[in-house]
């Protein structure tokens, strides 16, 4: 591509007034001065390129408007529709970015699969610890119904303690399934949250604590 052509195509695609060194400047400084006002004195013959004196800035060429095309009234009501058409996918965009945001934060919220493991690990000992207690009253007739009583009453706090951390580890899980359109299965699956205790287990507790 010639100098003269080179600048044609810059000047037609800025559209922009520009003096000579504008010029060199956006055309890469690769051609020299004279070869510039050459090239743009020619592009004015042409009919290409208009140009106006402006006191010391000398030469202010520009793209000639006449040759620019003129859109029809059909062609400006597509582009306003096309504009209104991408402000809708924008939004829809910003919508999605700000659910993903809030998917995020929810997750940061989570407690950590060490932090979940600890928790579970923690509460198991206790479990079985009070296990362990109810064993040495199995069978022996001499314990007062008032120990036993506290003993319930001691398993009935600690399997209360997990079923409201199991409820809140279960909520998180419902809620971001919700915004991720997953199942919870899945999500569980995704940040490593077992689904808790089985039921029969659970069904043995509360048979102990009656």
């Amino acid at each position: 591509m010639s100098c003269q052509q080179e600048i044609q195509q810059m000047m037609q695609q800025t559209n922009r007034p520009q003096n000579v060194q504008s010029v060199i400047n956006n055309t890469g400084s690769k051609y020299g001065k004279t070869a510039v006002e050459k090239a743009l004195n020619a592009l004015v013959d042409s009919g290409k390129l208009t140009f106006t004196e402006v006191g010391k800035m000398g030469k202010l060429y520009i793209w000639n408007q006449s040759l620019l095309k003129v859109i029809s009234n059909e062609e400006q009501a597509e582009i306003q529709k096309n504009i209104i058409k991408l402000k809708e996918q924008n939004q829809t965009l910003r919508n999605s970015v700000t659910t993903l945001k809030e998917v995020e934060n929810q997750l940061n919220s989570i407690p950590t699969d060490e932090q979940l493991q600890k928790q579970i690990t923690s509460l198991n000992k206790q479990i079985e610890s009070v296990q362990q207690e109810l064993k040495k009253y199995e069978n022996k007739p001499q314990i007062s119904e008032k120990e036993i009583n506290e003993v319930k009453t001691k398993l009935k706090k600690f399997l209360q303690v997990w079923n409201n951390r199991s409820q809140t580890v279960k909520e998180f899980v419902c809620n971001i399934a919700e915004g991720m359109e997953k199942k919870d299965a899945e999500v569980r699956e995704m940040i490593g949250v077992d689904a808790g205790l089985p039921r029969s287990e659970i069904m043995k507790f509360n048979q102990l604590i009656k």
